[in-house]
């Protein structure tokens, strides 16, 4: 049951460029195969394409032959054959006992209850772990037994395939070594399928693989065995794996003996050198195999020194800034493309916004929005939607997650506008009004609802205005203008400190709960083989919800204890890290948008208020 990719692109609405681009894999049965990359790179994302949780752009994902994605839905048949299982899967579990984890786990598949009980049965000593925890509640297991019972119920689907996102991120050594040893073991055991993980350690994971991909800025950099990928050192640099202390001792015997050793383990480098040592002569002359260079062994710090094209190689800043835009060192793609840098081919004024004082963002989002709310006539609209988006290019805010934020409020504006226009009445008193649009009994008044549309309109030109702001603000930074804005009134007894730290946490907390509330129902789609698109089922919802409480209380938590241990107290003077500084451009912007803002109000008093938005 291979894996095959062909030309997998995904791009979703929190970015404004493809997320994996470009990627054909040809992943073999009974492998383990290793993803690897900086953080950013698309390890996550390829993952969740290949499992079916995440839609695909364009592309093919095939799995034995058959087409994972048909006409944009998952394939059943073959998602049931994959299991994926996040990073930290422990945060996830929310039932009352350790079986209400596995049948919920397992109800999509509708087994007879014996074979589900067979099944989790086999799972739970798969890991370790002994069927009296069935009736245990999750939340009262250790760290390691909820890990464990998380990997059990991914493995009691029985899957052919299994995905793994940083399956050793927070264990401790030996429990690294606990789940390498499974791992090996389940492998043997496979028949068909396979592992693919996703990983920074490689330390851990590289004994144990077949097989290596490399991401670097959402693009396929290298795929192939572990003794291929040593030979380009330079893979290694951009994919932030050249600090690997396996990496680098591997390098070293490579060069020493001239070989490297498989498995590479730790013990098989050992016995490399070792033998290569029994065959190096004692005493000085010419040596017949590959001359080694002993200036690692040498250094005085005890640590492997850099090998000899270490210095050839380009900076991380460089490194990072060529991935992210899939490109390679040296200004060039990995195909040898040079590289175009998109600040080349924009305007010097946009993303102006970004470098403004916060404060002065403050005051032109107040007095803008101040004039857009004034507007009650159609030119007035007309030229303030001019207005606000020079505003979105001046700050830079990508469209689709512009689009995002704006999608409910434009359906909530359009349902308004139609439900204003329905009339209800009947044909025998008369005829309908003129120009009213009616079926039997229920009429339509076209000219209301676009009435009851422009005179809302405003209102989402004040949303848009609003947008900006978080967007090219950080939550802290917000706060501090905040704060300062406010401070002159804390001489009349106003709690200006207390409104700027309500203000801020608001802002800092909104984002992070629905980010929270995303996460978790990808899980919960990812376990009950959910839906790729659309919401949550209604049997979704307590694997949801109980997680995300228990996540938004260790939040509070750790952020209370944080407060405290920076020593904040409210009606302190507090330190600032790097003082605000109001520069030329913040004054010029805040002339340009207050002489617009005054313009807008000076155009909405020109003429009195008509009876009707549109006259």
């Amino acid at each position: 049951m291979p894996f095959t990719v062909r030309q997998l692109e995904v791009t979703t609405s929190l970015a404004d460029r493809p997320l994996i681009q470009g990627v054909n894999l040809d992943i073999l049965d009974g492998t383990v195969t290793l993803l690897i990359g900086r953080s950013g790179a698309g390890k996550s994302t390829l993952l969740e394409a290949l499992s079916g949780l995440t839609p695909p752009t364009r592309g093919q994902v095939i799995c034995d032959g058959r087409p994972l994605w048909r006409a944009g839905r998952v394939n059943p048949a073959v998602q049931r054959r994959l299991s994926l299982v996040l990073q930290s899967p422990e945060e996830y579990l929310f039932a009352p006992s350790v079986l209400g984890e596995f049948r919920y786990s397992l109800k999509p598949l509708q087994l007879p209850r014996a074979e589900e009980q067979r099944r989790i049965t086999e799972a739970l000593a798969q890991v370790g772990l002994h069927k009296a925890l069935l009736s245990a509640s999750p939340l009262t297991l250790s760290g390691g037994q909820k890990r464990r019972v998380a990997l059990a119920t991914a493995m009691a689907v029985q899957p052919d395939w299994l995905l793994l996102d940083e399956p050793t991120a927070g264990l401790d050594s030996a429990a690294t070594a606990s789940f390498c040893r499974w791992l090996r073991d389940w492998r043997a055991q496979r028949r068909a399928g396979g592992v693919i993980v996703a990983t920074h350690d490689l330390d851990a994971l590289l004994p144990l693989a077949d097989a290596v991909i490399v991401l670097c800025g959402g693009r396929v950099r290298f795929s192939g065995d572990t003794a291929s990928l040593l030979e380009r050192p330079q893979v290694l640099a951009e994919a932030g794996m050249d600090g690997c202390e396996l990496i680098q001792i591997s390098s070293f015997v490579k060069e020493v003996t001239g070989e490297v050793p498989t498995p590479l383990t730790a013990d098989n480098l050992a016995a490399s050198l070792l033998q290569w040592r029994s065959r190096a002569p004692v005493t000085g002359g010419d040596s017949p195999g590959p001359q080694p260079t002993l200036h690692a062994l040498d250094s005085p710090s005890g640590q492997l020194a850099p090998t000899p094209h270490a210095a050839s190689l380009p900076s991380d800043t460089e490194l990072i800034r060529a991935g992210l835009n899939g490109a390679g060192p040296g200004g060039a793609t990995s195909d040898g493309t040079p590289l175009v840098h998109s600040a080349e081919r924009r305007a010097p004024w946009r993303g102006v916004a970004r470098r403004l004082d916060v404060r002065a963002k403050w005051a032109c989002c107040l007095m803008l929005s101040a004039a857009l709310l004034m507007q009650d006539r159609a030119a007035g609209c007309a030229v303030a939607t001019l207005l606000v988006a020079g505003v979105l290019l001046a700050a830079d805010v990508p469209r689709q997650q512009f689009w995002r934020l704006m999608k409910p409020l434009v359906v909530l504006l359009l349902v308004s506008a139609a439900l204003s226009g329905l009339r209800w009445g009947s044909t025998a008193g008369g005829a309908w009004p003129e120009g009213m649009v009616h079926w039997g009994r229920i009429g339509f008044a076209p000219w209301q609802a676009l009435d009851t549309l422009a005179q809302t309109y405003r209102f989402m030109l004040l949303a848009a205005v609003g947008a900006a702001l978080p967007a090219t603000t950080p939550p802290l930074e917000m706060r501090r203008g905040i704060e300062r804005m406010l401070r002159p009134l804390a001489r009349t007894g106003f709690p200006s400190e207390a409104v700027s730290l309500a203000a801020s946490l608001i802002l800092r907390f909104i984002p992070l709960l629905l980010g929270e509330f995303h996460r978790f129902a990808r899980m919960a789609r990812a376990r009950g083989r959910g839906r790729p698109r659309g919401g949550l089922r209604l049997r979704d919802l307590p694997a949801v919800i109980i997680p995300l409480l228990l996540s938004l209380l260790r939040l509070a938590d750790e952020f209370s204890e944080a407060m405290e241990m920076r020593g904040y107290r409210l009606g302190g003077r507090r330190t600032e890290m790097s003082p605000l500084v109001w520069r030329p451009l913040d004054t010029a912007s805040v002339a340009v948008v207050g002489a617009c803002s005054l313009a807008l109000i000076g155009l909405s008093l020109w003429t009195p208020i008509p009876g009707n938005f549109l006259h």
